[in-house]
């Protein structure tokens, strides 16, 4: 009887270790992470008595490439803290170039016509930075900041990763740089009798994208893979800065065409929810490497970008979300892997407005067992967790609830997504003003 008991109470307790090691792997990335979170003591831009990003400098070491995240692209305060942070990298840490989640063309060819003292650098952020931030108030320091930095000793040049192609530079510019290059490469499609007609819909690209000319949409779906192929026929050419700059803005309309076809008319083929990573990603990730390994080899390089584009895990770990990021598709090559620091941005709670809309969202409040809840309960109204140090049992075992999203949260292993947290108590709107000349 008394073996049987003692058998009984061996099951029990087993059964009880299995029933709560997830709790207890919980309790141990919770301790893991209030231990290695630090305050930041402000988010205004002229704080610059450095002492309180000590932390996080020492977590970046010597990457070369920092990419800063956002919950919500309307969050006045996120906006304020990336902009510090910014400044602090720049002047601290030798970090040079600011990719923008913004035109890929416009931000590239744009910064060089203002070399040229083609355009000024006001027209520049109008016509090719995203509304999104143009218009924040709260950005405005970092613009100014920007334009200070064009005439002085230490520049700080900014770029962008996105291939949408519809800012206002590419709709005014796009159409006669793109003839030009192709002309200039001499591939055989220039002298093609369907080359007018393509050269046409360049110009055409707004109604393109916006699903107003379907016929356009499948001639270019068609014809752009031609002048691609032609393109990359030419292996010397490839090595050529040039080359590969306006290979990469074909293949960013190209991807965009199709998915106007999606979003307008319900295109099966180029579904964003399937089992790989959407098209919009993986161009973001094409554009991002080029500017790290080709344009801007020897330069430390900050992304602006939200969350959900710079996460790093595979999508398989994300039970809402069905494709991989740009963070994942970039970080593959395990180089470029080893010389980025990705730093997701996170709220407790507050409300955000895009300077597009008029109507707020509210930030969810996180669950008890959240990492918002385990920071908001230190007290901080802004802090910097570094996670890369996390014990390998914890990586791999922990999870715990976040969220990457204004109001989106999953429990999930995010020491897999980010190698750092940023984070906010309370989001704020962003107050619309037009900052930027037109």
């Amino acid at each position: 009887m008394k073996e049987k008991q003692v058998i009984n109470r061996y099951f029990l307790s087993a059964l009880l270790c299995i029933l709560l090691h997830p709790f207890l792997a919980s309790g141990q990335i919770q301790e893991y992470i209030v231990a290695h979170t630090s305050p930041i003591n402000s988010v205004e831009f002229n704080d610059t008595s450095y002492n309180d990003l000590i932390p996080l400098s020492r977590a970046i070491g010597d990457k070369r490439v920092v990419m800063l995240g956002e919950l919500f692209h309307g969050d006045g305060e996120t906006m304020k803290l990336k902009s510090r942070l910014i400044r602090f990298l720049h002047e601290r840490m030798g970090f040079n170039v600011l990719v923008f989640e913004s035109d890929f063309f416009s931000l590239n060819e744009g910064y060089n016509a203002f070399r040229q003292h083609k355009i000024s650098f006001d027209s520049l952020l109008y016509l090719s930075v995203f509304p999104t931030w143009t218009q924040c108030q709260q950005m405005h320091e970092l613009f100014q900041y920007l334009r200070e930095s064009t005439s002085g000793k230490q520049e700080l040049i900014i770029s962008g990763m996105d291939n949408r192609g519809i800012s206002g530079y590419s709709l005014r510019y796009l159409k006669g740089a793109v003839d030009a290059f192709l002309r200039k490469s001499g591939i055989p499609f220039v002298h093609d009798s369907v080359y007018r007609y393509f050269h046409s819909m360049l110009g055409k690209s707004y109604s393109l994208v916006y699903g107003k000319n379907r016929p356009g949409l499948d001639s270019m779906i068609k014809l752009l893979p031609v002048v691609i192929n032609q393109l990359s026929e030419n292996s010397p050419a490839l090595e050529d800065l040039e080359t590969g700059f306006y290979l990469n803005v074909l293949k960013g309309l190209l991807i965009n065409y199709k998915l106007s076809l999606y979003y307008y008319y319900n295109s099966a083929e180029y579904k964003r929810d399937r089992k790989d990573h959407p098209l919009h990603d993986s161009q973001l990730a094409e554009n991002l490497k080029w500017l790290v390994t080709r344009k801007f080899p020897n330069e430390k390089i900050v992304v602006w970008a939200h969350n959900t584009h710079i996460e790093k895990g595979p999508f398989e770990n994300l039970s809402y979300r069905g494709y991989n990021s740009m963070g994942y598709l970039f970080t593959q090559d395990k180089q470029v892997l080893s010389q980025t620091y990705i730093i997701g941005l996170t709220c407790y709670e507050g409300e955000g407005q895009l300077t597009l809309r008029d109507v707020r969202e509210k930030v969810s409040l996180p669950h008890k067992k959240s990492i918002e809840s385990w920071i908001h309960a230190k007290g901080f109204r802004y802090a910097f967790a570094d996670i890369t140090s996390a014990p390998a049992g914890n990586k791999t075992n922990s999870r715990f609830y976040m969220k990457d999203y204004i109001n989106t949260e999953s429990r999930q292993i995010w020491t897999a997504f980010f190698d750092g947290i940023l984070y906010i108590n309370r989001a704020q709107p962003c107050i619309k003003q037009d900052l930027i000349k037109k």
